[in-house]
């Protein structure tokens, strides 16, 4: 009760400047639709090994092939003395995206290039009416997120399967690799 009694404040506090825009029965239901999912968040965060939210909406400017870019990651948690990047999708996205060559969604790539510590998983946290919550993310070892999704990524396991794209490859030179994916794509832009 006291958690709902909070998250209903917060709710209402983020719903306040569209008091004037929308109707009171419309604006009902949508508080109504994000206290559900952000109860299905909180279950689904429940359910991860310890971790600590060490940076939120952190602001960082990188510069790359004399480029300047200014990102905002959404969340970086804290496992085991390592980092774990999330970045909030409403909509659909997967970390499959992450895993093509040439890279096809670079932003979380983007992301490890502003990050000086260790890093050991990266991924979306999905908040969507229609399909629920859920984590799509790489981590290092199954013990970063302890879940059994087929959304999660294991790389510890990509690296056993003989004959796999990642077949004895280590995680800090997966990471190498896609950081110099993004470097190629900087670049390309700046020619």
């Amino acid at each position: 009760e006291q958690l709902i009694e909070r998250l209903n404040s917060h709710i209402q506090t983020a719903f306040e400047t569209l008091d004037d825009s929308l109707a009171k029965g419309i604006l009902e239901v949508e508080q109504a639709r994000v206290l559900e999912l952000c109860l299905q968040w909180l279950e689904e965060e429940s359910k991860r090994s310890s971790f600590t939210v060490i940076e939120t909406e952190q602001q960082n400017i990188i510069t790359l092939a004399g480029i300047h870019f200014k990102i905002i990651i959404d969340r970086v948690d804290e496992v085991d003395g390592q980092a774990v990047i999330l970045d909030y999708k409403t909509g659909k996205a997967s970390i499959n995206s992450l895993l093509n060559t040439p890279l096809e969604a670079p932003q979380l790539a983007v992301y490890l290039l502003a990050i000086k510590q260790d890093i050991s998983g990266i991924g979306y946290a999905l908040l969507h009416s229609d399909d629920g919550v859920k984590i799509s993310a790489i981590v290092e070892h199954e013990e970063v997120l302890l879940s059994k999704s087929r959304s999660i990524q294991v790389f510890a396991k990509m690296v056993e399967k003989e004959g796999g794209d990642y077949f004895e490859t280590t995680w800090p030179d997966f990471l190498d690799h896609l950081k110099q994916q993004v470097l190629e794509l900087a670049q390309q832009i700046q020619q």
